[in-house]
């Protein structure tokens, strides 16, 4: 695979089956109560998806709050991992925004350092030019510490 055999495109519904199966098979990061809300948020979010000869292999889902459009969700098949696919999806996103006249852009995250998937996926966010804004607990089992992360773009 080059990079090169990776399209970035806008979803359509018919990828809504795609995504959540791509979202099913990552339960480290997808509780039952995430895939619920990605359910929902594919309705009403903007969507991108990452395939490789037709088949989807990421998605990234996002809505525009005011000036700091929000990343909801992305994911990438677990066997694309570090390939650089979340950083293609992230990068034709962070193009439209600024077509669109955006400068920033956020996520939240779960916070704290006792989950390594999540370590991980911050280490992305990091790496990619996110920094840290802000960490709030929260009354939530799943979600003990939200973290927010701020991009200039």
């Amino acid at each position: 695979m080059t990079r090169t055999d990776i399209l970035i495109q806008r979803a359509s519904e018919n990828d809504f089956d795609g995504i959540l199966k791509i979202a099913k098979s990552l339960p480290e990061w997808f509780t039952n109560q995430g895939i619920r809300e990605i359910e929902q948020d594919f309705q009403k979010c903007e969507k991108l998806v990452a395939s490789e000869f037709g088949k989807i292999i990421g998605f990234l889902l996002y809505s525009n709050l005011g000036e700091n459009p929000l990343i909801n969700w992305i994911a990438v098949e677990k066997k694309f991992h570090r390939r650089g696919i979340g950083t293609l999806l992230l990068d034709s996103l962070e193009r439209e925004l600024v077509a669109q006249g955006y400068s920033n852009i956020i996520v939240k995250t779960l916070g704290g350092d006792s989950y390594e998937p999540y370590v991980k996926t911050r280490l992305f966010y990091l790496n990619t030019g996110f920094r840290e804004e802000s960490q709030v607990l929260t009354n939530l089992d799943e979600w003990p510490i939200e973290l927010t992360l701020f991009k200039e773009i």
